[in-house]
């Protein structure tokens, strides 16, 4: 992933990631290294034995997974 990629990826998904996780995207998103999954798993405080994107998919729903998929591609 290049600087000029995630930084577009924050553009892109800055009010959105907002509107969903009720969080600001630059917590989480590095224009250098890019989504912070671990830090956002510990914030979302997912329980243990369940898998990161189950819990975002029982909580916030199959956009905001397909949301998290994109930050991570």
């Amino acid at each position: 992933m290049s600087v000029e990629h995630n930084s577009k990826l924050i553009g892109q998904y800055e009010r959105s990631f907002k509107a969903v996780f009720k969080k600001d995207l630059h917590r989480y998103m590095h224009p250098l290294w890019g989504f912070d999954i671990v830090s956002f798993d510990a914030d979302l405080e997912v329980p243990d034995g369940i898998s990161t994107k189950d819990f975002i998919k029982s909580k916030y729903g199959l956009t905001a997974v397909h949301l998290i998929e994109d930050l991570l591609s």
